[in-house]
């Protein structure tokens, strides 16, 4: 990095170390000083992180800002002191920040390569992860610890992951491709299905089904979860 900037950082709501990461990568990857905005999902997560980032805020290295307000976050990340820009979270809100709020304004801006932020912007975004399953011949053992791994990787903290898996990709031809699928549908079926907690979950999946209304929907009941709902090792 170029080091010595401010750089102005929105935390992501999904987890909270992960604001902590993003902390932790503007200081010492980058050399930069970092103002950062936790979510508000996980406010109550960082006021903890903070008691642990006190020596760095005593020295003028690290601020948090806790704000719920869309217009004293704008003033944030746009203000004439801040040179580079942070996030971790989806491509909505990244190109609402480059680019404008409504859609008219990112169109007109993108094609007169006029972004609304004027200084660099990184982002860890969201995205369709690919698992892919090497062919051979399985145990009935193995078939059903994969399986269990498969079902933890789609429903982990309710499939709100980056690297949540949502396209499984199988050999072609592999000889136990059904049996496979059709033990992961039966994991998927056994284990609880959790609260859909983040906002706007239930909008997106219903969009979703919307655009594929053939699919084939398997879930659990809902419930609590645990390690022990999910078969083989862990």
């Amino acid at each position: 990095g170029q080091g010595g900037k401010l750089c102005a950082i929105l935390g992501a709501g999904n987890h909270g170390f992960l604001g902590m990461k993003d902390i932790l990568y503007v200081l010492y990857e980058c050399g930069n000083v970092a103002l950062f905005k936790p979510h508000p999902l996980q406010a109550e997560w960082h006021a903890f992180a903070d008691y642990v980032l006190e020596p760095l805020t005593k020295r003028g290295f690290y601020r948090p800002c806790y704000t719920h307000c869309v217009e004293e976050t704008r003033e944030m990340l746009y203000h004439p002191k801040v040179e580079h820009v942070h996030m971790t979270g989806g491509i909505a809100t990244h190109d609402a920040i480059v680019w404008g709020t409504s859609k008219e304004e990112q169109a007109r801006r993108k094609a007169a390569n006029d972004p609304v932020l004027k200084v660099p912007m990184t982002s860890e975004l969201g995205c369709i992860t690919p698992w892919i399953v090497s062919p051979g011949k399985w145990t009935p053992e193995q078939m059903e610890a994969q399986a269990g791994n498969v079902a933890q990787g789609i429903l982990y903290n309710n499939s709100c992951n980056c690297n949540a898996l949502k396209v499984l990709i199988l050999p072609e031809g592999w000889e136990q491709a059904d049996e496979f699928m059709a033990k992961v549908k039966e994991v998927l079926r056994k284990v609880p299905a959790l609260p859909p907690w983040y906002p706007g979950i239930q909008d997106r999946y219903a969009a979703w089904k919307a655009v594929f209304p053939n699919a084939e929907e398997v879930a659990g009941t809902p419930g609590i979860v645990s390690s022990r709902d999910f078969p083989g090792p862990t």
